[in-house]
């Protein structure tokens, strides 16, 4: 782990968002995802460039704290937690409720902190989190140490005018050096879950998106001063049987992003790399070998996601129950309309449900207008029966079917995301699922 340099920050790129940050032996370790599979389909890409034994092993010797963003299961293998000793300290962004709390709770892990925005001091590091522009389950947190300050954005690189000015002024004559790191790449199923755009048209929407997601993240850098970039976040492989999901998206590599923001600002550091800091320059060790160190056989052991067997006599069952589901959906909405909680506008809808056998042979459709339509919008989820059936159950998180790709989807009018609307839907899941 390069301890014999000594008084300097030493950062080795893990895995997708996971970084152990090195300052004289004592080590912070954030959003550990390494081997589990996250929304029923996603695995890391590379694999982790230290086995789970030697940082389990760092863990239990008592050197490292671990640093987590959000709840995400691409930010927290719970397979992985559920191995710490239940007095790991854990330091987590404050969110206004108490989900992810909740979460670590059931990982029995009692020596979890909340970090606000005021510097957390932990030795010789210093934590402070910033909430996402526009999501109450999304964060940020700048993890300072004596020498540099790294902006661990993961999914979070967007902020509000007031989280870039508290930025500003934590970074502004700093004589540290200065990282901002964001996600480099779709996180969502868009475009490639759309089932009526050609897969031309799929490419190219992705690539535009991409492009977006990376000079958004260049421009918010910029904005707050950070002298580095990185798009990180962004290593997984899409693993579904029978579909074309893997490998499509673009790399965000440093030449790829720096072409794209015809820059040269974004540090070229790769899952495996190590960096030190050298004044307020970085210097990168580049160790591509680690990433091919039993991958093979990683991905042997971590098989796609296989489409669960369907059920033949469950048919009237799963629609009588996908009904009930959008009518309960339409109650809970309304409340939150009638609260001034959200907008109307914002969550009607004409939702459908079209339900295939693992053919894709159509055996059942459910239509609900959703407080009545007044946004004269419509969005269509084509799902397997077998997989619908799981999601109403709660063995199948309903996210899953669109960040894992477990159905596919088209919305009319193409240009509008329904961003809120499918916001609370996954929502409301959770609520469902525990009646």
């Amino acid at each position: 782990m390069l301890n014999y340099i000594k008084d300097k920050t030493i950062v080795t790129f893990v895995s997708h968002a996971s970084l152990l940050i090195n300052f004289n032996g004592q080590y912070i370790l954030t959003d550990p995802w390494y081997k589990t599979k996250a929304f029923d389909s996603w695995t890391p890409n590379p694999p982790a460039a230290f086995s789970q034994e030697i940082l389990l092993g760092l863990i239990k010797n008592k050197s490292v704290k671990i640093v987590v963003s959000h709840a995400h299961p691409d930010h927290i293998d719970q397979n992985f937690f559920k191995n710490l000793p239940n007095d790991t300290p854990i330091f987590i962004p404050k969110y206004k409720d108490g989900h992810f709390l909740d979460l670590l709770e059931t990982l029995d892990l009692q020596n979890v902190t909340e970090i606000g925005t005021d510097n957390k001091i932990l030795d010789d590091f210093k934590l402070s989190s910033y909430q996402h522009i526009s999501s109450d389950y999304d964060s940020a947190l700048l993890i300072e140490t004596p020498d540099i300050f790294i902006f661990h954005g993961n999914d979070s690189w967007t902020l509000s005018n007031i989280e870039k000015n508290n930025l500003k002024k934590k970074i502004n004559n700093t004589k540290k050096a200065t990282l901002f790191m964001g996600q480099g790449g779709s996180a969502s199923g868009f475009p490639l879950n759309y089932y009526k755009l050609s897969e031309n048209q799929k490419d190219e929407l992705l690539i535009d998106k991409n492009a977006k997601m990376i000079n958004s993240l260049y421009n918010t850098s910029l904005e707050c001063k950070f002298d580095y970039v990185l798009a990180y976040a962004c290593f997984s492989s899409i693993d579904i049987e029978g579909k074309n999901y893997n490998n499509r998206a673009p790399v965000a590599t440093a030449d790829y992003c720096n072409e794209i923001c015809k820059t040269d600002r974004f540090l070229d550091f790769s899952p495996g790399d190590c960096f030190f800091v050298n004044n307020k320059d970085l210097v990168v060790l580049p160790t591509f070998r680690s990433l091919y160190i039993e991958k093979e056989k990683f991905y042997h052991n971590n098989k796609n996601f296989k489409w669960p067997e369907i059920c033949e006599n469950k048919t009237k069952e799963i629609t009588e129950k996908g009904k009930d589901f959008l009518f309960s959906l339409e109650e809970y909405l309304e409340k939150k309309v009638s609260a001034n909680i959200i907008d109307i506008n914002d969550v009607s809808i004409n939702f459908k449900f079209i339900i295939t056998d693992n053919n894709s042979k159509i055996i059942s459709e459910i239509n609900h207008n959703i407080l009545n339509n007044i946004s004269f919008r419509k969005k269509i989820c084509k799902i397997r029966a077998s997989v619908l059936y799981k999601v109403l159950e709660g063995e199948i998180a309903f996210e899953n079917l669109s960040i894992g790709y477990l159905a596919e989807w088209d919305r009319d009018p193409f240009e509008v995301y329904n961003k809120i609307f499918m916001t609370e839907i996954k929502t409301f899941w959770n609520i469902y699922v525990e009646k």
